[in-house]
């Protein structure tokens, strides 16, 4: 069980790498923590990763296999550096279980909750050649998605390119 709460800004490259079996656990937490593989993200790269048998538990807040919220996106502006995710592969089985509070903080994806804070200097993350597999549910969240939970930027959205989403089961949205 880990509660990684670090945030990271740089590259993290796996190199093809599997983890199998990580469980990551903050259903207990009394505040609110951005839950995944790296909880909150700067910008940068995370790319050829593999997560098999994956569980995900949180309470709320921002979940994604990989990562729970990516806050901006340093260094983008310079050429060659816009950074985001690649090659990367979930079938993670996440779960938030904010009960019947219906919070409109709960941004919930199979590979990144959120990606916020992107403008004209720091632009949105591309997202290429990712995919999920795994299951999600988080009945009362707001913003759920199989690729990305919830993208908010000034102009300089994400590029999203050719991922895929294969899942028996997303749910969300009940209280909404």
């Amino acid at each position: 069980t880990s509660k990684f709460r670090g945030s990271i800004v740089g590259n993290v490259n796996g190199g093809s790498a599997t983890i199998s079996n990580m469980i990551i656990d903050t259903s207990n937490e009394t505040s609110n923590i951005s839950t995944g593989f790296v909880g909150k993200f700067g910008g940068g790269w995370i790319k050829n990763l593999n997560l098999v048998e994956a569980k995900i538990t949180a309470k709320n807040f921002t979940v994604g296999s990989f990562v729970g919220w990516q806050d901006n996106n340093i260094g983008a502006w310079q050429d060659g550096n816009q950074g985001g995710y690649q090659n990367l592969t979930s079938d993670a089985q996440i779960v938030v279980t904010s009960g019947n509070s219906g919070n409109q903080f709960d941004d919930v994806g199979g590979i990144i909750g959120i990606i916020n804070n992107c403008d004209t200097r720091n632009p949105g993350a591309i997202i290429n050649s990712c995919v999920f597999t795994g299951t999600i549910s988080a009945p009362y969240s707001a913003n759920v998605g199989g690729i990305i939970g919830l993208s908010q930027h000034s102009g300089y959205g994400v590029k999203i390119s050719d991922c895929v989403v294969i899942s028996e089961k997303i749910e969300w949205g009940k209280n909404n």
